[in-house]
């Protein structure tokens, strides 16, 4: 019921026909939707890169009327005790007890082989548990996360 109830609203946030103008500002409501699903719909909404942490977890319960989504990921990253970094073009969430001054992004795009299994193989061979391995399917690479 939770995730049909997510599914609409999520319909509803990117249909351009519901919207009263061309602006960026949305109005969304969401009652114990997933953390980091609802961070993704903001950030495509807001057209921006962002990489989440695969630390966090959660369910968000929020109701906002006309408001810039950059703006509602910051707000929903400072009171759920999380910190957003930036890297370039790249926006990261991660746990505000992170030592922000030592994270890494690395990408390394791959020719002949599948971003996701090259993941499941990395991450069974991983001995630092605070790196991490998150293919990129579209662009056929791999993030690792070095926090």
């Amino acid at each position: 019921m939770r995730k049909l109830f997510f599914l609409i609203m999520l319909w509803f946030l990117l249909n351009p026909a519901f919207s009263s103008d061309n602006s960026t500002l949305i109005s969304l409501e969401l009652r114990d939707a997933d953390l980091k699903e609802t961070l993704i719909m903001l950030a495509e909404k807001a057209k921006i890169n962002l990489i989440i942490s695969p630390k966090i977890k959660g369910t968000i319960t929020c109701r906002f009327k006309q408001i810039d989504p950059l703006e509602l990921i910051q707000l929903i990253a400072k009171t759920n005790g999380l910190y957003l970094e930036e890297h370039g073009n790249i926006k990261a969430i991660l746990p505000e007890n992170s030592d922000s001054g030592e994270l890494k992004i690395n990408f390394i795009s791959l020719q002949n082989s599948d971003s996701e299994n090259v993941s499941k193989t990395l991450e069974k061979l991983k001995s630092d548990k605070n790196t991490s391995i998150i293919p990129d399917k579209q662009n056929n690479r791999l993030i690792i996360i070095q926090h």
